[in-house]
């Protein structure tokens, strides 16, 4: 959320905020519903509490809530497809804050480094897409505007991206 509040935040706005896959503990809600000008609402695809919205984001007719910021943290990996949420996210959002744990360049230098990157991903974590930051980079762009960008843990690239029309 500092992305946000760094560099697209309005004092005085109630921001609507769709906190997509938000697990057990949903980290946004717990730190910012009815906090700061932040209304935070929960999906996933567990009912964690009445709160919580229950969503399949891979489901081929999804629809995205109505949002002001989509939050996709620590949910992208597990896609089937990623453009199409993105995509889909973006129509009814004016901005989406994004986490996304990239698969590093340096294991992208031969195929052996690579391979065993993609089992791990996929064998250790049961991630279903697996994207470098400059392909991230490029599909979302293809979305928005990138506004400001980020790195949290060295392992993850952290994208807050506004709709065209804002």
């Amino acid at each position: 959320m500092a992305l946000f509040r760094e560099h697209e935040h309005e004092q005085d706005h109630t921001y609507r905020v769709a906190e997509l896959g938000c697990g057990a503990h949903a980290p946004f809600h717990s730190l910012f519903h009815g906090r700061d000008g932040f209304q935070v609402h929960k999906f996933d695809l567990q009912r964690w509490d009445s709160d919580t919205t229950v969503t399949d984001l891979n489901h081929p007719d999804w629809q995205a809530p109505d949002t002001d910021i989509a939050v996709f943290s620590g949910v992208l990996e597990y896609l089937d497809d990623l453009r199409r949420v993105l995509h889909r996210s973006m129509a009814r959002s004016r901005y989406l804050l994004i986490s996304y744990a990239f698969v590093p360049a340096a294991r992208c230098v031969d195929d052996a480094s690579y391979l065993a990157e993609i089992n791990l991903r996929a064998v250790r974590h049961g991630w279903r897409n697996h994207h470098s930051s400059a392909d991230m980079v490029r599909m979302i762009s293809g979305v928005g505007v990138i506004s400001a960008v980020g790195q949290w843990r060295r392992d993850q690239s952290l994208f807050l991206v506004r709709n065209h029309s804002v």
